[in-house]
């Protein structure tokens, strides 16, 4: 039998065949290579989330709240008074 021995302190020596430590090295390439396309995957994932964060950051920042206190202050005379502002008038109920 081709191989060699592994040792362990306070224990016999044991032969491993050359064979099972080739499949042995095989099943660790593929894990390796499993997990590098498993990275390699959650990178692509992160660069998305990353752009659709701030994407998501430029559309949120584009609202203000009002400052407490001075709400109808800060409006334009025609929605404080007459309240025409149809962008922010409750959606109107779908007639069936």
């Amino acid at each position: 039998m081709c191989g060699f021995s592994y040792c362990v302190p306070g224990q016999r020596c044991r032969p491993v065949p050359l064979i099972k430590l080739g499949r042995t090295i095989d099943e660790l390439d593929q894990l390796t290579q499993n997990n590098t396309r498993m990275v390699g995957s959650w990178t692509d994932r992160a660069g998305h989330l990353r752009e659709e964060v701030q994407r998501l950051t430029g559309l949120v920042q584009r609202f203000r709240l009002p400052q407490a206190g001075s709400a109808i202050s800060t409006l334009p005379a025609s929605r404080a008074v007459a309240g025409n502002d149809r962008r922010l008038a409750p959606p109107e109920p779908e007639v069936a």
